[in-house]
């Protein structure tokens, strides 16, 4: 929503990026390479598209990254994108971030967010480091269990749940308390 929240994102990507040239598990690599966005609605699609831009961009610096280590998953239960907006413009969407490089899921619904990755309501678990959800597809039902219920509405990035009941969450540089009120 504002220049503060990108940068935290591609910051976020930086941190993963070195992360992974440090890591030498395989499997670990790949997890911190995955990035999930949930909700295929205005929010998603738009940090969806950035994500594999910048991951695109970045790839140069991280030379002992390799291309298969880095990928974006968009997550859409329903069963288009953009379902606000006329179904052409839905499915341009889609075929723009598939030509860039992110892996649409349509008819996903996550069913438990956790910070080793998701699962979906299928069983198929799709391990990541990363998860973005924008809050209207966020509801208590992704806590895993663990009790959690949103007690604002407001763009936040999963860190971790470090015990049930706990989610930390990052809101970038945003004051949230301060602008719940804003679009």
């Amino acid at each position: 929503k504002t220049v503060g929240d990108a940068m935290h994102i591609r910051n976020v990507v930086l941190r993963r990026a070195a992360q992974i040239e440090l890591e030498r598990d395989p499997v670990v690599r790949r997890r911190l390479g995955h990035f999930i966005v949930i909700g295929g609605g205005f929010s998603g699609v738009e940090t969806a598209g950035e994500l594999v831009d910048c991951l695109n961009g970045i790839r140069r610096f991280y030379p002992r990254v390799a291309d298969d280590e880095l990928k974006v998953t968009l997550l859409q239960e329903q069963p288009r994108l953009l379902p606000e907006l006329p179904e052409r413009l839905g499915r341009a969407a889609h075929v723009s971030l598939a030509s860039r490089g992110v892996r649409v899921r349509i008819g996903a619904r996550a069913r438990c967010v956790g910070e080793r990755g998701v699962m979906l309501a299928d069983g198929e678990f799709i391990p990541a480091a990363s998860i973005s959800a924008s809050m209207a597809s966020m509801d208590s039902r992704l806590a895993c269990g663990h009790g959690l219920h949103a007690a604002l509405e407001v763009w936040a990035m999963v860190q971790s749940c470090p015990e049930p009941g706990l989610a930390l969450l990052t809101a970038g540089k945003r004051d949230v308390s301060y602008d719940i009120e804003m679009p």
